[in-house]
């Protein structure tokens, strides 16, 4: 998985779109961009009756988490460690 992610980010790289330069508020910036589409297509579907995630729901919630994913990349922050201290938060508020 740390693989496949490290992948997605250089190929964003190469295209141009992040940089050693990218800080944090152009992250927050493009965030705000995908939430606006993941809304738009959730609003779609919404205005046709269905129910289930289309392609273009599921293609723009993955653009979404991707984000966050590139953001941690960049900043150096190993999501895996992040994640396992906030299921240990998670569990000592049970």
């Amino acid at each position: 998985m740390k693989n496949l992610l490290h992948n997605h980010y250089v190929l964003i790289q190469k295209r141009g779109l992040i940089s050693n330069e990218t800080t944090l508020h152009d992250f927050m910036d493009k965030l705000e961009e995908e939430y606006l589409e993941v809304m738009n297509a959730y609003a779609d579907l919404v205005s046709i009756g269905q129910s289930r995630p289309d392609a273009n729901l599921k293609a723009e919630l993955t653009d979404l988490v991707m984000v966050v994913m590139n953001c941690f990349e960049r900043l150096g922050i190993d999501f895996r460690d992040e994640l396992k201290r906030n299921i240990q938060v998670q569990e000592g508020r049970i």
